[in-house]
């Protein structure tokens, strides 16, 4: 087998009697957490209905088109590892790609061929028109072409960038300081005293929205998420270190989060070598800063950097810098070639 996981909707059930006489009709649950959440339910009507509630116009809606695309994989034998939806009946919905040689395949193309959660796979080795025709494709061959459907955003309709302002500021928490186990006891002790040796978790805010990294307990691909500024749900705030204001636009950062979303997927997370400070240190410099402050035992950075524990308030780092090149530690390169990332 190719390692390919069918996600079955609801509506692949059977009605209960009783609802077979009320005549109830199904009807959509668009999930409170909205665009951003990391979720496998079936994508593209929840961003319609988003964009909707977000009070964008109908003619606005009609704008919205699709993106077709191909790439090919050799498979080697291997598992694809990848989990999709089929409920359509005409097209396999990736939800969750994990790791194997469809991820390691797709990263060896060109960015705008990188495949993506939701993303629908229409079409394998010439077979369209039915799921089961295309998975069986999947199973059974081991060269495998396929042509992709991404929905796009209908014009001028943002995601990634919830306000226009551009200032970047880190914001560091005790690690599950909402809890009351030995581990969140320790983290809001140490952190009291010290931000060199204690346990924190840091995230990053820019254009309205704090984006951070971490593993998922659900098996779901998506390490980078956002949260409302200094709201995180398992870490309690503490301080928070203004950088200053990142000289990408709007434009280029609404480019850049899907990308830099694929490079960290929640199974690449590591609790010492690849965590939540390593992507606030990367994600920094992408957004044109030099150093960012180090916070505790496992953070990244520059510890001379961050406020003591009679300096808690927000304060100014540094100024931006320029953003027209990336090298290692310094600016940022063009959202198109995520090769030249320092990481």
């Amino acid at each position: 087998r190719c390692g390919c996981e069918g996600i079955h909707s609801e509506g692949d059930t059977l009605q209960t009697a009783e609802a077979a006489e009320a005549q109830v009709e199904p009807r959509e649950e668009v999930p409170e957490s909205g665009l951003l959440s990391n979720t496998v339910e079936p994508h593209t009507p929840r961003q319609l209905a988003a964009w909707k509630e977000a009070g964008a116009q109908q003619a606005e809606l009609e704008k919205a088109k699709l993106l077709e695309f191909q790439i090919d994989i050799a498979k080697k034998g291997q598992k694809l590892g990848i989990r999709y939806d089929d409920s359509d009946g005409m097209g396999l919905v990736i939800k969750i790609i994990n790791p194997g040689v469809f991820y390691d395949s797709i990263m060896e193309q060109n960015s705008d061929r990188w495949v993506m959660p939701d993303d629908r796979i229409v079409e394998v080795n010439g077979m369209r028109g039915k799921s089961e025709w295309l998975e069986e494709e999947c199973m059974k061959a081991d060269v495998l072409s396929m042509k992709i459907e991404r929905l796009l955003p209908p014009p001028g309709v943002r995601i990634f960038c919830r306000s226009q302002d551009p200032t970047v500021k880190i914001h560091a928490y005790d690690l599950f300081g909402h809890s009351r186990g030995p581990l969140a006891c320790v983290a809001r002790t140490l952190n009291g005293m010290s931000t060199r040796y204690g346990l924190f978790h840091t995230g990053v805010e820019v254009y309205g929205c704090e984006w951070f990294f971490g593993a998922s307990a659900e098996g779901l691909f998506h390490g980078v998420n956002c949260n409302e500024a200094k709201q995180h749900a398992q870490h309690r705030y503490r301080t928070s270190v203004v950088l200053g204001a990142t000289a990408m636009s709007q434009d280029d950062f609404e480019e850049l989060m899907p990308l830099l979303r694929m490079k960290w997927p929640a199974w690449s997370y590591h609790p010492i070598s690849r965590n939540c400070h390593s992507f606030t240190d990367f994600f920094c410099k992408i957004l044109g800063f030099r150093s960012v402050p180090r916070f505790g035992l496992f953070g990244s950075g520059d510890s001379s950097a961050v406020p003591g524990p009679d300096r808690t308030e927000a304060r100014s780092l540094m100024p931006s810098c320029g953003c027209s090149s990336l090298k290692a530690g310094e600016g940022r390169g063009a959202v198109s070639d995520p090769s030249k990332w320092p990481c």
